[in-house]
């Protein structure tokens, strides 16, 4: 009985199941990183309200000098700038849920390997007390065998 132990099958399964987890995580983890940056991106994409406000001056500005055309086309620009506002607030918005999915699903997969751990905790304390019992029971056996031969 001095030979290594070996890991069950379904011991082993359980281990490549853990490490697959922590693989999935490690990617999730990264696609999160990766939509902070493209929200972060799109917010410096945003026109504030000072450059809209630092626009609009400098057009009455012109309209004053006689520059600038007409209101219609001020109209036409202002209304472009809000189009423009409203689609990256709803990209935004977009990725801000596939940001909460993504965490959610993290908190998930977390929670299933926090499970699966203490799955493995126990079993190994089983297969530990099971290899203490079956050596016990080894040496019982060559003990009485030892005395039938002495016989």
């Amino acid at each position: 009985m001095g030979g290594m132990e070996q890991t069950p099958a379904w011991a082993g399964a359980l281990i490549e199941q853990f490490g697959a987890l922590r693989a999935d995580m490690t990617a999730l983890r990264g696609d999160v990183v990766a939509l902070r940056a493209d929200m972060t991106a799109l917010r410096g994409d945003m026109a504030t309200q000072a450059d809209l406000a630092a626009l609009r001056a400098e057009m009455a500005t012109k309209a004053d000098l006689g520059d600038l055309a007409t209101h219609a086309e001020l109209d036409t620009l202002n209304a472009n700038l809000q189009a423009l506002r409203l689609d990256l607030l709803a990209r935004i918005d977009r990725l801000q849920e596939a940001l909460t999915q993504q965490q959610q699903q993290s908190v998930v997969n977390h929670a299933i390997a926090s499970r699966a751990r203490d799955a493995m905790r126990g079993i190994e304390e089983e297969v530990s007390a099971l290899t203490r019992m079956v050596m016990r029971l080894s040496r019982r056996l060559d003990d009485i065998e030892g005395r039938e031969a002495g016989h």
